[in-house]
């Protein structure tokens, strides 16, 4: 009974502040739309990264002085540093053919001989794909004597890892704006439902009711705006992504847990600034 009548209480309170309940709920809404659209930019952003980064690969150029009988002893130095996943050896024709591939003409058509030297070609585990480690491998290529030079995307690399810090910075500021908004948002309307309630406050204190049966009409009011204001957000970004990836962008990575989590976005930051708002402002009646 006693939930029953809290509940009851929480939702009629919806209704005290009736403009302030519904631009709180307007903003909150158009606050985790925000969000949202962040999230799902950030995801397709790493998306994007990691394929550059799949893409990532070292070439390793050997001395001219390296026959084709050392290529096993050779794989097996290279197989063993840490972080290379597999070696692809590339003998002289091979290396030809992707030159011709690469610059559109036969290397015979410009010299009477293949002056291209053998190499190999590394693929790296997921966790060397930075330039920190891939740094510390051609360090350790470096020493096998047969080598004579280690080529990879190293401005690439230096560009993806300068920004992805950045991209980090920006998803916490973002994601801390916009919750303190929505705390403000749902703080100062429990604040104003409170004030219009004043006089039943102050007869429920005068027959003796307890300051938490008070105080937990207006936590459920709070948990019930976060409640609405997500569930209304979740609807239009489900929409919005529907539309792009059918529209504009058929490749747009979207992960269904997103609507989870805003759903209990909206579900905390209620409860918390609910909670807030009247621990505070109870104390003035």
């Amino acid at each position: 009974m006693s939930l029953f009548f809290h509940i009851t209480e929480g939702i009629k309170g919806l209704t005290k502040a009736r403009l302030a309940t519904l631009l709180s709920i307007s903003s909150i809404m158009l606050t985790i739309i925000l969000m949202a659209l962040f999230i799902i930019f950030s995801l397709n952003l790493n998306t994007w990264i990691n394929s550059f980064r799949e893409k990532i690969e070292m070439e390793v150029f050997l001395k001219i002085t390296v026959s084709e009988e050392q290529i096993d002893e050779l794989t097996e130095k290279l197989e063993q540093i840490p972080g290379i996943l597999n070696t692809q050896f590339i003998n002289k024709e091979e290396a030809a053919k992707r030159f011709k591939e690469e610059f559109g003409q036969d290397i015979f058509d410009v010299l009477d001989f293949n002056p291209l030297p053998l190499s190999f070609i590394i693929t790296l585990e997921d966790r060397a794909r930075n330039l920190n480690s891939i740094q510390k491998i051609s360090g350790m290529i470096e020493n096998i004597t047969e080598v004579d030079e280690i080529v990879y995307q190293k401005f690439l690399l230096e560009t993806i890892d300068k920004y992805i810090n950045f991209i980090a910075i920006g998803v916490l500021f973002v994601g801390l704006i916009i919750t303190v908004i929505a705390v403000v948002l749902i703080y100062n309307t429990i604040r104003l439902t409170i004030y219009a309630r004043r006089d039943a406050i102050y007869i429920m204190r005068l027959v003796g009711a307890t300051q938490a049966f008070i105080r937990t009409p207006f936590i459920i009011e709070g948990v019930l705006q976060g409640l609405i204001a997500s569930s209304l957000a979740s609807v239009i970004v489900y929409y919005l992504v529907q539309f792009v990836i059918h529209f504009i962008y058929p490749f747009l990575v979207f992960n269904n847990q997103i609507f989870i989590f805003l759903i209990s976005f909206g579900l905390i930051i209620g409860l918390l600034s609910a909670s807030l708002s009247v621990a505070k402002f109870l104390k003035s009646f």
